[in-house]
């Protein structure tokens, strides 16, 4: 009970002091640091059991072997700061439908790029530019590419500040652990987690874990 009156304050704080992901969004070649890029990640959170045979089917992950909620977060490679939380769904759901979902691609200003891991491949189809990437796959059968190589490092090397922050959202026990609220307000504690990473970064306060 006492999350649900609490989550609403905490929020409204968070976004006096501007610390809530901004949704707004400002660019794309991992080799070029002069683009700035937007990245993504799914990350799946365990709910108990739905009672419903076909509603618990929904919930069902094959990745995790177990029920989950997914949520999405962009981050900021620049200041490694969430910009934009998407709506919490069945975590079954693809990393690139959820993307989809969002229209988050459709909401970036002009010539902001986004870049993401191999489970969205195909988001470029999905920018209005085409500013889009993502590692490059290892060809079938075959030695991978010198020019792969190079540029799966360089990609890897512009993620590091996002890893980060992801493992600073990840540190929360609110959720890291199984969620115990029937499933409801899950977007709202995730954006709460993303409002207090971000005061972390801006501040440069160690991680917590809570």
């Amino acid at each position: 009970v006492w999350i649900h009156v609490l989550h609403p304050i905490l929020n409204q704080t968070l976004a006096a002091l501007g610390e809530l992901p901004a949704r707004e969004a400002e660019a794309f070649n991992p080799e070029t640091d002069a683009l700035k890029v937007y990245f993504h990640d799914g990350t799946e959170r365990p709910v108990p059991r739905p009672k419903d045979n076909a509603k618990q089917k929904e919930y069902y992950s094959g990745k995790k072997k177990r029920h989950t909620l997914k949520s999405q977060l962009a981050v900021d490679e620049d200041s490694g700061q969430i910009v934009d939380v998407a709506t919490s769904t069945y975590g079954p759901t693809a990393d690139l439908t959820l993307l989809k979902q969002s229209e988050l691609l459709q909401r970036l200003p002009p010539g902001v790029g986004a870049i993401a891991d191999l489970a969205y491949i195909g988001i470029e189809a999905l920018h209005p530019d085409g500013l889009g990437a993502t590692p490059r796959r290892k060809p079938r059968g075959q030695p991978r590419p010198v020019g792969d190589i190079a540029f799966n490092t360089a990609f890897s090397r512009r993620r590091i500040k996002v890893e980060h922050t992801i493992g600073r959202v990840r540190r929360y026990e609110a959720l890291n652990q199984t969620d115990r609220h029937h499933r409801t307000r899950h977007t709202e504690r995730v954006v709460a987690v993303a409002g207090l990473v971000n005061r972390q970064i801006r501040h440069r306060l160690p991680a917590l874990v809570c």
